[in-house]
């Protein structure tokens, strides 16, 4: 693969020389304080047959790419990578590569947009572009990566992935047309944010599964539908605000474009409070059984009812 010029200047593998992200111009936030509160709603039967990554194989695909991951992508693939890999949201690790100076990490939900950052610009900003696959062939490396991956496979999952960077290196794919996301909010333009926007995403999506599958719903639960008018969640978001907390103290990586946040944690960790962009209801999610108390408790102050999946 053809390297810039600002990607050949880092001299791999002495790590003291990998880019430091310390002087980005917009501040980016590494979410390993939001992760861990997350991880503590992941119920064991979530996480299906994939799994988080270690800091020693994050390291070895910066060697590889000759390039350090951002604080936010290396923190979620470490604390969320088996749900997100799970979901198709994110690029198992194994699987990055550079596309004419653009990393993807994420699969755009609603089509194959493939969502990552520049190495020309700060390492925080949003890209979304379509892979150039001419030949096709690209999918057939990553089902064999995936169905190694599933029977551990180790052997089997290092050569298909070493097929299918050979495949991306011979590929012609310069035609790529990249375009920099500058919608607001900041879920919509930066990677801290959608990391965590991500990971919440995720694990609301596995949550929901889970109740449907198992018939349990201690754990998951939906409030009755919101209305639109911008009063009457302002009020929803201060009564929210009596018994829980923003999930982060950075509230920008929060913000929706209504005037309740995307996810707020109680104040003694024990349950989340989630609005998904475009959701019309509030998706309550419990790290232990929810008793009624409780329940009626959150109800009660919120001014919500909510049910059982």
């Amino acid at each position: 693969m053809k390297q810039t010029d600002s990607l050949k200047r880092i001299d791999m593998p002495n790590e003291n020389k990998i880019n430091d992200y310390a002087d980005c111009e917009n501040q980016m936030y590494s979410l390993k304080n939001e992760l861990t509160i997350l991880r503590d709603f992941v119920k064991q039967e979530y996480t299906g047959t994939k799994r988080c990554y270690s800091e020693e194989e994050i390291q070895a695909v910066e060697r590889r790419l000759h390039f350090k991951l951002p604080a936010p992508i290396r923190t979620l693939y470490i604390m969320m990578g088996d749900l997100l890999i799970n979901s198709y949201q994110l690029r198992p690790l194994e699987l990055l590569r550079w596309d004419n100076g653009y990393l993807g990490f994420f699969a755009s939900p609603e089509s194959d947009v493939i969502i990552g950052i520049c190495d020309s610009d700060t390492p925080n900003s949003l890209y979304y572009w379509s892979e150039n696959d001419m030949e096709g062939e690209s999918c057939v490396f990553e089902d064999e990566f995936d169905a190694c991956n599933e029977v551990g496979d180790e052997d089997g999952k290092k050569k298909a992935v070493q097929a299918y960077l050979q495949y991306w290196e011979e590929a012609e794919n310069s035609n790529i047309v990249p375009y920099k996301m500058m919608k607001s909010p900041r879920i919509c333009n930066s990677l801290d944010a959608y990391c965590l926007y991500s990971a919440i995403h995720s694990l609301c999506e596995w949550a929901e599964i889970i109740a449907q599958e198992s018939n349990n719903s201690a754990f998951y639960f939906r409030s009755e539908t919101l209305h639109s008018d911008p009063a009457y969640l302002q009020e929803k978001a201060g009564n929210i605000l009596q018994i829980f907390t923003p999930l982060s103290s950075h509230t920008e990586l929060l913000e929706m474009n209504t005037h309740i946040l995307m996810a707020y944690v109680s104040k003694d960790l024990k349950s989340l409070l989630v609005l998904l962009d475009g959701d019309i209801a509030l998706t309550l999610l419990t790290a232990n059984p929810a008793g009624t108390g409780t329940l009626r408790k959150i109800e009660k102050n919120i001014k919500l009812s909510f049910d059982h999946y």
